[in-house]
């Protein structure tokens, strides 16, 4: 059984033949799969393939987390009031999931809030550097207050995300698409956190990514997830194609080889650590 963590059906990439790629997933043998929110486009989307009963399959089958990225920050630093967008997003996850009163129906689809973060990759987004912690603690807050997991991005910004963290010890959160060093991993074990993991996505498969691999190493085995984040770093096996949750499959090939770790085992560790850090 597969799973992937951390997914974005609701891209503009994939989001019109969403269907198709449920299905293609169905047919590798999968378990489960989060589409994660990152900004109000993906985050709609989200909400009309949670209203599409051909889509949710199951109540177990399909999770959500609805969050606001970084990027919208980078990309738009004249963002008026971040507490009205948080409000909003508060709103969303209530009636989406999070509120069984609301839609009973529903309930228990959203598993987290998120992704949210601090991305400092590109030249021009140290400028927003104090908006993206502003926007990030409020989630984190969220996260306390909702009582849910928080998905973390975080991207050249290692130190910056740990100086919000710090106030939030008690969450229980994930780094998505882990891209720091080993010396990060160790950091971060000692930070303090009462619930930590760390996901590696297709990046872990390329060939350069030696620090990465390393990095991979030293994830406890209770802390680990795999995820695609489609449609982007596709695995290097189907390199410069489209990413799509079907493709976790390499993700596990590999990391089940690299790990030296027989591949049916890994998969029962990665659905115990899923059902743990959501709860199911």
């Amino acid at each position: 059984m597969y799973y992937d963590a951390h997914t974005h059906l609701n891209s503009p990439e994939l989001f019109a033949d969403a269907q198709k790629y449920v299905q293609n997933f169905i047919d590798i043998g999968w378990k489960s799969m989060v589409i994660v929110g990152a900004s109000d486009e993906y985050n709609s989307n989200s909400i009309k393939i949670l209203k599409n009963y051909e889509l949710r399959v199951s109540n177990w089958v399909l999770k959500f987390t609805f969050g606001l990225h970084p990027e919208i920050l980078i990309q738009n630093n004249q963002i008026q009031s971040l507490k009205s967008k948080v409000e909003d997003l508060k709103k969303l996850i209530l009636d989406s999931g999070c509120n069984s009163a609301i839609k009973p129906e529903w309930k228990n689809n959203v598993v987290a809030v998120g992704e949210c973060g601090i991305d400092l990759y590109y030249p021009w987004s140290e400028q927003t550097l104090d908006l993206q912690k502003e926007l990030f603690a409020m989630q984190c807050d969220l996260a306390q207050e909702l009582k849910l997991p928080l998905v973390i991005h975080s991207r050249n910004a290692f130190e910056q995300t740990l100086d919000v963290l710090k106030n939030y010890r008690d969450l229980t959160v994930y780094f998505h698409c882990w891209g720091y060093w080993p010396e990060e991993v160790k950091r971060l074990k000692n930070f303090g956190l009462k619930n930590l993991y760390v996901w590696f996505c297709g990046n872990v498969t390329y060939k350069k990514a030696d620090e990465l691999r390393e990095s991979l190493k030293l994830v406890w085995e209770d802390q680990l997830l795999l995820e695609t984040d489609a449609p982007y770093l596709s695995p290097q096996i189907i390199r410069w194609t489209q990413n799509e949750p079907a493709n976790v499959r390499y993700i596990y090939d590999y990391v089940s080889e690299f790990l030296w770790k027989e591949k049916n085992a890994l998969q029962e560790q990665i659905e115990k650590n899923f059902r743990n850090i959501y709860g199911l």
